[in-house]
């Protein structure tokens, strides 16, 4: 029985992924998880469970940590597999969207203001009684603050407003390298304020834009592919030349000729 798993980084692509190639024959279907650097392991979008075709399949993870190393695992009915080690070393920020990938853009970060993680607390003061009785919920919450990030085009801008349109959580990854002591944080963002660097120059097309984020759990949902058959006619406009282009399906999914 052929089992081969490996999974390939590719941190020049936009935005930064990991191809995962799997063969197990005699296999339908796998669910696939990867184990990150805090030790959780958690599926790969839309392979939870993944569908093997003739026993192999081509997918993608946007989702994998910038510079710490990472290890994907194939769990079948027959039995499982995992790739060796291996790190997506990206050297700036970049802020992606999990559902939509092609929205996804490197960032300018300039921080997060001054963070905060709430305390649910009631305090209550009892007749005849000097000290209060403090309640709680048992638990601190999530870290909230302001998120800056500086755009120096206007392309840059519209990039930014787009991915922030649809309100969905977002995936902030900061290479471990450059010491900010953020990671990879799922964001959720609100109001988007837009200040201008020189406001009395209108022309100057650098902005300065805030929003408030509260960090929150990886969000559900599925996952908009990056090459279509759009793609792939305006790559190969007929079959002729698609089997000149690419030799197998898997070549033709990840534009790999």
């Amino acid at each position: 029985m052929a089992t081969i798993f490996t999974a390939t980084p590719q941190p020049s692509n936009n935005p930064p992924r990991t191809l995962l190639e799997l063969t197990y024959t005699g296999q339908t279907q796998a669910t696939v998880t990867r184990l990150d650097p805090d030790g959780a392991a958690r599926a790969v979008r839309l392979a939870e469970p993944a569908t093997l075709s003739g026993g192999a399949w081509v997918g993608y993870d946007y989702e994998s940590w910038f510079g710490r190393p990472t290890t994907y695992t194939a769990i079948t009915s027959a039995g499982s597999i995992s790739t060796g080690a291996v790190t997506l070393a990206v050297d700036r920020p970049w802020l992606r969207h999990p559902g939509i990938p092609s929205l996804s853009m490197e960032i300018d970060y300039q921080g997060d203001g001054t963070p905060v993680r709430p305390a649910n607390l009631s305090v209550l003061e009892p007749l005849g009684r000097s000290s209060p009785i403090v309640l709680s919920d048992g638990q601190r919450k999530s870290k909230r603050g302001t998120i800056t990030i500086r755009t120096r085009t206007l392309g840059e801008a519209a990039t930014l407003l787009a991915l922030t349109d649809d309100l969905s959580v977002l995936l902030l990854d900061i290479p471990p390298g450059l010491n900010y002591g953020i990671t990879h944080e799922y964001r959720a963002l609100g109001d988007l304020n837009e200040d201008r660097l020189q406001p009395d120059w209108y022309k100057h097309p650098w902005r300065i834009w805030t929003a408030p984020f509260t960090t929150v759990d990886r969000p559900a949902g599925g996952l908009q592919a990056q090459r279509t058959w759009a793609t792939v006619i305006a790559e190969a406009p007929t079959w002729s030349a698609l089997l000149n282009t690419y030799s197998t399906w898997s070549d033709v999914l990840t534009g790999d000729s």
